[in-house]
C-alpha cells in the first residue's frame, strides 16, 4: 500500500506478492509505483482511447498503471484505507490471475519496445520462478491463497478457513529531533522553530531523526515522509542520510551539524502550498529498522521549500511506515471467507517489545493563570505553583502498549526548582490539546488526583512518581495528564524542549520488576518508542550569539515582582524582494516576540495586500505575531489599503486598545507588563478618515497624551511610540509629523521612538525639554535639548527620549546627510553613502533595561547597540 494507505487483507505473504509484481513492473518499465494491486482508478473518460486496453480479468489493473505511464499521462497514487469484505467472496484465481498479471507486464515491455539489457532475462526468469513459487505455496497452503497476487481469492476446499491475519498497523511517527541550520548564523540554534527550511541563499538545510527501534523485528513493507507544504517550491531537493544519530534539535547548528552521506530520495515539491507532500523512503528505512534513522534535507536552488516541523500546532512533519508481520495460527473456529478485521489502532505506534520502554513526553507545556491568552509550549520548564497559577500538562502515547500487561509505570521529573509543597497529578481524558496551543484559557478539565507527591527542595536530582495502576488503564490509547498545586512554592522540572534530562515515563511489561534509577542522569532504556522527542545526546543547548530573553517566569518559591523579559523587532519600507526577504529571515531567527513593520510594507512587489502578507508569513510562521503600523504607501494607496494589510496580518497580541494598524496600544506581556507600545499615524489620510492630524489639543493628539499617562500611572516601566513618518531626520525635508506630536513625546520623556519613511537608519542623542530648551525645532539644533549624547551606547533611564529612524527594511537605501542642520541631533547613522545594510532593530526589555541591537539582514556590515538602563 502506498503512503498511509493500508487494507486489512495485506498480510506479509500477499505483501510479498504485491512486491514481486511491483517491483518488476518499476524495473522493466521505468516507473516508480508504490501499489500495483490494491487499487480504485480514476482518469478522465478522453484518455481511455489513448491506453489501448486489452485486458478483462484483473490483469486490467497492472495494464492501465503500465500503459498510462508510457503514454505520457500524469499520473498520482493517493493513499486509502480498504476495510474488511463485508459479504461475498472473491472471484479470483490465484493460479491462474498471478500468471496473467506477470505476463501482461512482460508483454507489455515487448509492446513498447523496452531495452532488453543482458539481465532482463534473468529477471523475468526469476520472477518466473517467484511466480510459481507463490502459486505452489498457495497449493500447499490453501487456507492463505488469497495471498498469490496480493488480491482476495476464494480459498481451495479445506477443514477450516484462515483466522483473519495478524495486521500490523500502519505506524506514523514524528520526528525525535527535527531542526534546520542556517549558512549565515552558523552558530545558532533553530530547534524550536515551528518550519523546516531548505535554501540555497541563504543556505538553509534541514535535519530529522525518527526513533525506528521499536521496529527491530517487525521490518518495513512500505515509508514514506509526509512534509506539509507552507512554502512550495519548483527546484529539486535531496534527503541525505545522516549516519551520526547523536545530535539534538536543540543544540545542531550549521557549524556543529552531522555529515551528509548517500542520497534517500531525490523530489521537486512543487510550488503549491498548504498540502502535504510525500516521499518514498522505503529503502532507507527497511535498512535502519533497529535503529535511529536520520536524514537531511538540502537543495541547490534559491527557491526556497518550507513545511511544518514537529513543533508546529498542526500537520507536522512524519513518517508513515507499513510494518512486516506473521500470519497467526488458523482459527479454531471455522468461517467460510477469512475475513481480516482491523486493528483497534490504526494509527499507532509500533508494538513495544516486553521489557523497558522509556517514553517522552510527545506534547507538554504548562499555563499561566496571569496570563491567560499566552503559550509556553516551546519551554524547557514545566512549572506547578499556585501564586502565581502555574499547571502543567504532559501527554503520553500508550498506543504501542495496546494488549500487554504492565507490571510498573514510574513517570520521572528532573527538578530544576525544588518545593516543599504538595503537588497533585490529575488525569485529562480530553487528548486534542497540543503544546503549541495550549493556553490557561483553552485548557482541558482536569479529572481525579492519580497520585500526590512532595517533590522536595532539592535540585538536579530526579523525582520519581509511581503511576502504574494509571498506566495500565490506559495501555492501547493517548494518555493526558495534569500537575497542580495549592502551594505556592513553585516546584519546576524540564520538560521535553530541555537541552537533557527531559521528563520520562518509564513503562515496563510483562513480570519485570526492577524499576527505573534513581540516579540524576538518563535511565537507559531496552527498547524506546518516542514518537516525538529522543533522550538528548548532548547535555548543552548551544549558545547564540544574540540570546532570547526568556519568554517565561522564572520558576520560583514566590511570584516575581516583575514581568518576564521579552524581545522584539521593528523596521519599516519593506517591500517584497530579496532583501526584504533576507531582512525577515533574520528576524525569524532572532528568537522575536512580535514584529513590528513600521509602514510602506509592499511598494507593489507583490500583489494584492494578502500576497504580501503570505510573503510574510513564509518567512516569519503563520501564527507569529506581526502587528502592523501603517505608512503613506498603504494608507489610501498608491500600493495597497491598510485595512486589507490588517485583514491578512491581524493582531495577534490581544489586548488592543485603539484602532489595530492606525492608532492604538498594548501593553506587553500582557499580565505583568514591562512596556506599552503605542502606534500612532501622523499626517497619514484614511478613507472615510482624513488626515489624522497631530497638532496640539487635536483628538489624536490628546489620545497619545492619555495613553502615555495611562501606563506611568499604571507603573509601566518603558514607555515606545512608533509611527511611520517623522519630523527630524538626517535628510533635507519638512517635519511632516508635525513639530507638536515631537514635542509632545519629548516632553513626556517617552523612552523610545520608532520613525521610517526616510529609507535610512539613525539613533539621536537623548533629547529632553529643560531649561534652555522649551521645544525642539525642525531645521535647527539646540544643544541645551541634548541630555546625554549616548556616544558610547548607553543612556540614562527617564532622563530623556531617544529617537531612531528604521526604514532599512528592504526597499532601496537613500543617502544620509551629514551637514543637514538637525545631524547634531544625532550619533549614529547609516545609509547609501555610510555602509548600507538592510537589517531591522531587536529590543530586549527587562524591568531595568531597554536595549537595542541592529540586526543584518543583507547588504552591508553595519552594526549598533545601546541600552536605556
Amino acid at each position: 500500500m502506498i503512503g498511509s494507505g493500508s487494507s486489512v487483507d495485506l498480510t506479509s505473504f500477499r505483501n510479498f506478492g504485491n512486491w514481486m509484481f511491483r517491483s518488476l513492473t518499476n524495473f522493466l518499465h521505468g516507473t516508480d509505483y508504490a501499489d500495483l494491486c490494491y487499487g480504485y482508478f480514476g482518469f478522465r473518460r478522453g484518455t481511455v482511447d489513448r491506453l489501448d486496453l486489452h485486458s478483462s480479468g484483473f490483469e486490467i489493473e497492472t495494464e492501465i498503471s503500465i500503459k498510462a505511464h508510457h503514454a505520457g499521462l500524469r499520473t498520482a497514487e493517493i493513499p486509502r484505507s480498504e476495510s474488511a469484505r463485508h459479504n461475498g467472496a472473491s472471484n479470483l484465481s490465484a493460479f491462474k490471475d498471478g500468471w496473467q498479471i506477470l505476463r501482461t507486464m512482460l508483454q507489455a515491455a515487448v509492446d513498447d519496445s523496452v531495452p532488453t539489457y543482458s539481465h532482463l532475462g534473468a529477471v523475468a526468469i526469476i520472477g518466473l520462478s517467484l511466480g510459481l513459487l507463490i502459486a505452489l505455496g498457495a497449493i500447499a497452503l490453501p487456507q492463505d491463497a488469497g495471498n498469490v497476487a496480493g488480491m482476495d481469492a476464494t480459498p481451495a476446499a479445506a477443514p477450516a478457513a484462515a483466522a483473519a491475519a495478524a495486521i500490523l498497523p500502519v505506524v506514523t511517527l514524528n520526528p525525535v529531533d527535527d531542526a534546520y541550520v542556517a549558512g549565515e548564523l552558523p552558530n545558532d540554534n533553530f530547534g524550536s522553530d515551528i518550519l523546516l527550511d531548505a535554501d540555497a541563499s541563504p543556505v538553509r538545510e534541514s535535519y530529522l531523526k525518527f526513533d525506528l527501534r521499536p521496529l527491530a523485528s517487525q521490518g518495513v513493507s512500505q515509508a514514506t515522509l509526509r512534509m506539509y507544504v507552507t512554502n512550495g517550491s519548483g527546484g529539486a531537493f535531496e534527503l541525505r542520510d545522516v549516519s551520526d544519530s547523536s545530535w539534538t534539535e536543540a543544540s545542531i547548528t550549521f557549524n556543529n551539524k552531522p555529515a551528509k552521506g548517500n542520497v534517500i530520495a531525490g523530489f521537486t515539491p512543487g510550488t503549491a502550498t498548504g498540502r502535504w507532500l510525500d516521499v518514498d523512503v522505503t529503502s532507507a528505512t527497511t535498512v535502519k529498522a533497529g535503529s535511529f534513522m536520520s536524514a537531511a534535507l538540502q537543495t541547490s536552488s534559491t527557491d526556497a521549500l518550507e513545511v511544518h516541523s514537529s513543533e508546529a500546532a498542526t500537520n507536522r512533519v512524519e513518517l508513515v511506515i507499513q510494518p512486516l508481520g506473521a500470519t497467526p495460527e488458523p482459527s479454531a473456529t471455522p468461517t467460510g471467507v477469512a475475513t481480516p478485521t482491523p486493528s483497534a489502532a490504526p494509527t499507532s505506534a509500533a508494538t513495544a517489545a516486553p521489557g523497558t520502554t522509556t517514553l517522552n513526553a510527545i506534547d507538554d507545556a504548562y499555563v499561566a493563570g496571569d496570563l491567560p491568552a499566552d503559550n509556553f509550549g516551546s519551554d524547557p520548564s514545566l512549572s506547578v505553583d499556585a501564586s502565581p497559577v502555574r499547571e502543567s500538562y504532559l501527554k503520553f502515547d500508550l498506543r504501542l502498549f495496546a494488549g500487554q500487561s504492565i507490571s510498573k509505570a514510574t513517570l520521572r521529573m528532573f527538578v530544576s526548582n525544588g518545593s516543599g509543597g504538595i503537588v497533585n497529578l490529575k488525569a485529562v481524558s480530553d487528548n486534542t490539546w497540543v503544546e503549541a496551543a495550549i493556553t490557561f484559557a483553552n485548557q482541558p478539565a482536569k479529572g481525579a488526583v492519580m497520585a500526590t507527591f512532595t517533590p522536595g527542595t532539592t535540585l538536579n536530582v530526579w523525582v520519581q512518581v509511581d503511576l502504574t495502576s494509571a498506566i495500565a488503564g490506559k495501555t492501547g490509547s493517548l494518555m493526558s495528564m495534569a500537575l497542580d498545586s495549592a502551594s505556592s512554592d513553585g516546584f519546576a522540572f524540564n520538560s521535553s524542549e530541555a537541552g537533557s534530562s527531559r521528563v520520562e515515563l518509564v513503562v515496563q511489561t510483562g513480570s519485570q520488576t526492577a524499576g527505573p534509577s534513581a540516579s540524576p542522569t538518563r535511565t537507559p532504556a531496552t527498547a524506546t518508542a518516542t514518537p516525538t522527542r529522543s533522550p538528548a545526546a548532548t547535555a548543552t543547548r548551544t549558545a547564540t550569539p544574540t540570546p532570547t530573553p526568556a519568554r517565561t517566569p522564572t520558576p520560583t518559591p514566590t511570584p516575581a515582582a516583575t514581568g518576564t523579559p521579552f524581545s522584539f523587532g521593528v523596521a519599516g519600507d519593506l517591500g517584497a524582494n530579496s532583501n526584504t526577504s533576507a531582512v525577515f529571515n533574520a528576524a525569524h531567527s532572532a528568537g522575536l516576540n512580535f514584529f513590528l513593520p513600521i509602514g510602506d510594507f509592499s511598494y507593489n512587489e507583490v500583489t494584492p495586500e494578502s500576497s504580501w502578507c503570505n510573503f510574510v508569513k513564509q518567512r516569519m510562521g503563520s501564527s507569529f505575531p506581526v502587528e502592523l503600523v501603517s505608512g503613506n504607501h498603504e494608507d489610501d494607496g498608491p500600493d495597497g489599503q491598510i485595512a486589507k494589510f490588517a485583514a491578512c496580518l491581524p493582531d495577534q497580541i490581544g489586548g488592543v486598545s485603539g484602532s489595530y494598524s492606525k492608532e492604538y496600544y498594548f501593553d506587553y506581556p500582557a499580565g505583568r507588563p514591562l512596556a506599552r507600545l503605542i502606534n500612532i499615524s501622523p499626517n497619514l489620510s484614511f478613507p472615510g478618515q482624513g488626515t489624522y492630524s497631530y497638532t496640539s489639543g487635536s483628538s489624536h493628539y490628546n489620545w497619545t497624551a492619555n495613553a502615555i499617562d495611562q501606563a506611568r500611572a499604571r507603573g509601566i516601566k518603558w514607555v515606545i511610540v512608533s509611527m511611520h513618518e517623522y519630523c527630524i531626520t538626517l535628510v533635507s525635508a519638512s517635519c511632516s509629523i508635525g513639530p507638536d506630536i515631537m514635542n509632545l513625546l519629548i516632553n513626556k520623556k517617552v523612552d523610545l521612538v520608532f520613525q521610517a519613511h526616510d529609507h535610512a537608519f539613525n539613533r539621536s542623542k537623548q533629547l529632553a525639554l529643560r531649561t534652555g530648551c522649551s521645544r525642539v525645532n525642525a531645521g535647527s539644533y539646540d544643544s541645551d535639548c541634548v541630555v546625554d549624547t549616548g556616544s558610547d551606547g548607553t543612556y540614562g533611564k527617564g532622563a530623556g527620549t531617544v529617537i531612531m529612524t528604521l526604514g532599512v527594511g528592504g526597499k532601496s537605501i537613500n543617502s544620509v546627510d551629514t551637514r543637514d542642520r538637525e545631524a547634531p541631533y544625532f550619533t549614529r547613522w547609516m545609509g547609501s553613502n555610510a555602509n548600507p545594510t538592510y537589517g531591522f532593530l531587536k529590543v530586549s526589555v527587562t524591568s531595568t533595561s531597554l536595549s537595542g541591537r541592529f540586526v543584518r539582514g543583507a547588504g552591508g556590515s553595519f552594526t549598533d547597540t545601546f541600552a536605556i538602563q
